[in-house]
């Protein structure tokens, strides 16, 4: 992990987002293995101002992480916290592909429907669902609008518009 790398990251978990120009001093220098002494004679900073600054920003961090963060373990906090993150965002990557699902931005109602059928798929995990119903009681609304509430409890998810109706297939996790 370069320097510039651990930065964005560190300034992605801050809240305020990026450091000051005294906070990145104490972070590039201290990623450097510096001391604070050094620091402040190559910045022209007040030796305790630059600790100061380096004990808040090592307690911001320590908060953010909720794991302690130092000058000396500096590195090996933020590769696995890099390291989280990269498998968190390939584990939590799905695929969809809506075909030629029917737009449902307008859809009202029909909550416990909605409610009784999300039960069914995640929490008692049944397998197969068969709507049925007369042509135009909303039988395709009802399942694509369920389909986008629930996509994020599938690894796939993948509609088709088949001859003689409309399917949805989704792969679990």
């Amino acid at each position: 992990m370069t320097v510039e790398e651990a930065i964005a990251l560190v300034e992605q978990l801050l809240e305020r987002g990026r450091l000051t120009k005294v906070q990145e001093i104490v972070f590039r220098q201290s990623w450097a293995g510096q001391t604070y002494l050094e620091m402040a004679v190559e910045s022209d900073y007040d030796h305790g101002h630059i600790k100061d600054v380096g004990y808040e920003l090592w307690r911001s961090l320590s908060q953010a992480l909720g794991e302690k963060v130092t000058k000396n373990n500096l590195h090996g906090v933020l590769k696995r916290t890099a390291q989280r993150q990269k498998n968190t965002n390939a584990s939590s990557r799905n695929y969809t592909n809506w075909g030629e699902a029917i737009d449902v931005s307008q859809f009202y109602g029909r909550t416990t429907e909605l409610e009784t059928l999300s039960q069914w798929i995640v929490r008692d995990r049944t397998r197969v669902i068969t709507l049925l119903g007369m042509g135009g009681m909303g039988k395709t609304a009802l399942s694509v609008k369920l389909a986008e509430q629930l996509q994020e409890e599938f690894e796939y998810v993948i509609w088709r518009s088949l001859r003689h109706g409309t399917h949805l297939f989704c792969k679990t996790r």
